[in-house]
């Protein structure tokens, strides 16, 4: 099976969290950049390769590949008896006997139920992968969603800093009231707390990423925070 693109992954994704349609949704490239499309797919292949639910999977498949050699059906199908008795003969003298039967349940052997087996458990495999894709690609999205308003109020503050500056010097000169420079003071500590909630929302989107890719939050933040552009530039 084909992997699905990170494109069709990001729009399912945003489909999801904020009801898009589906045109709409898988036209990322007016959303993301190239180099978080590049963030993505590294936080993919962490979340598919790290899932519990995938590295289940692939051990079950594992284990039957290995217990469905020729040797191992084989064995299941094989019967052995074995037996031992003591006969007299004409002279009153004890002699041992033994039987041994062997038998093998062709059709058992023949109609094996590893067909069956793998098929489920590759559906189950896939199954993980897409449901640790789609978890990578929301966690991803809720962190371009904290980041971007974390700019925002860090921006925020210094608008109100700026104006707080404009308001103090206006006093000063006897152009503006006491109440205009609380006013302005205000509104920068109203900004100031708006940044330390959305960076706290970046640091719990980080720790949501690093739990579904099964990395350290630091491994996350090395990912996310790399200029692509650069990084093909030190090749």
């Amino acid at each position: 099976m084909k992997p699905i693109t990170i494109t069709l992954y990001l729009g399912l994704a945003l489909a999801t969290l904020t009801s898009l349609s589906t045109a709409h949704a898988q036209n990322l490239d007016a959303f993301f950049s190239p180099t978080d499309l590049a963030h993505l797919d590294q936080l993919i292949t962490a979340a598919t390769a790290n899932n519990p639910a995938v590295l289940q999977a692939t051990a079950q498949i594992d284990a039957l590949e290995r217990a469905a050699s020729l040797e191992g059906r084989l064995a299941d199908s094989l019967t052995i008896q074995a037996g031992a008795d003591l006969n007299t003969n004409l002279y009153d003298q004890a002699s041992p006997s033994y039987a041994i039967s062997v038998s093998i349940d062709v059709m058992g052997l023949v109609n094996s139920q590893e067909g069956t087996t793998r098929r489920l458990l590759d559906i189950q495999l896939e199954t993980a992968k897409a449901q640790a894709r789609v978890a990578a690609v929301e966690a991803f999205v809720t962190y371009k969603v904290a980041t971007n308003s974390a700019e925002a109020a860090a921006r925020n503050v210094e608008a109100a800093e700026a104006a707080f500056q404009v308001s103090a010097a206006r006093y000063n000169v006897g152009d503006a009231i006491l109440a205009n420079q609380i006013q302005a003071q205000t509104a920068v500590a109203d900004a100031a707390v708006n940044l330390l909630s959305a960076n706290g929302q970046v640091i719990v989107a980080l720790e949501q990423l690093a739990s579904v890719t099964g990395l350290t939050p630091n491994e996350v933040a090395n990912i996310v925070t790399t200029d692509t552009r650069q990084a093909n530039r030190v090749r």
